[in-house]
């Protein structure tokens, strides 16, 4: 079965999400692929392509992204994942991997004909913080816009792990949209995270990079850590002066 083949038979699964005008854009768009596959996929386009296998391993950001996953040692973890879209390929993806692990995505948009797994959750509504009792201890969101501040707040807000991959979705057009373009969003997210990492007493921000896979966007990684004074320390008398 060719590429071309591989998503009309998406189109005929899912022909009720999609218009005649957005199935020839992305039949168009694979064709441009063809040219020039180191390139950042839209969201949209990157969960059919990962869907109907047209993307090499090498350049599959969301391989790059469990790679990532794999310094919080997530295969045995609770699992929550913010904000993916209608198809959540990467927690499907991830939750092939788990062992012990399970792994919860929310989002309203998520296709009705994706079912719950052995390791995999499908909540099809907003994440509210304030509502949630679910005993997790890693908090994912990968290039969901808005939904990435409301992965770290409540992350941190509950003294857990937590990697988050920015986008360019820092305009988000609301009220509360106070940054003039995403570089400004990037680093204020940046900025006020460490503020709050700090607040919690937690270490900084651990900032890694997709860069393999045509990706400029920073990767932010934070693992819980209580600072604690060692026994050992000696504090040296505050009235001598030092030179």
């Amino acid at each position: 079965m060719t590429d071309i083949e591989k998503i009309k038979k998406y189109f005929y699964k899912y022909s009720s999400h999609f218009t005649e005008n957005e199935k020839i854009y992305i039949l168009n768009y694979l064709k441009y692929y063809y040219n020039k596959k180191n390139i950042l996929l839209p969201i949209e386009i990157l969960q059919i392509f990962d869907y109907c296998e047209v993307i090499p391993d090498k350049n599959n950001i969301y391989l790059g992204f469990i790679k990532l996953l794999e310094k919080m040692n997530y295969k045995e973890k609770r699992i929550l994942e913010i904000g993916e879209g209608f198809n959540p390929r990467l927690a499907i993806r991830i939750s092939k991997k788990l062992t012990t692990g399970k792994i919860t995505v929310y989002d309203p948009s998520i296709y009705k004909t994706i079912k719950n797994s052995k390791n995999l959750r499908i909540k099809r509504k907003v994440f509210k913080q304030k509502t949630n009792t679910d005993n997790y201890n890693l908090i994912i969101s990968f290039m969901a816009k808005k939904s990435a501040e409301i992965a770290i707040d409540y992350a941190i807000n509950n003294n857990l792990d937590f990697i988050v991959g920015l986008c360019d979705g820092g305009l988000h057009g609301d009220e509360d949209d106070f940054y003039t373009c995403s570089d400004e969003w990037i680093h204020a997210i940046i900025l006020q995270t460490n503020n709050k990492l700090k607040k919690a007493n937690r270490l900084p921000l651990i900032i890694e990079n997709l860069n393999n896979y045509s990706n400029p966007y920073p990767v932010l990684i934070s693992k819980t850590y209580i600072r604690k004074k060692q026994n050992n320390i000696i504090e040296f008398p505050k009235n001598i002066r030092y030179n």
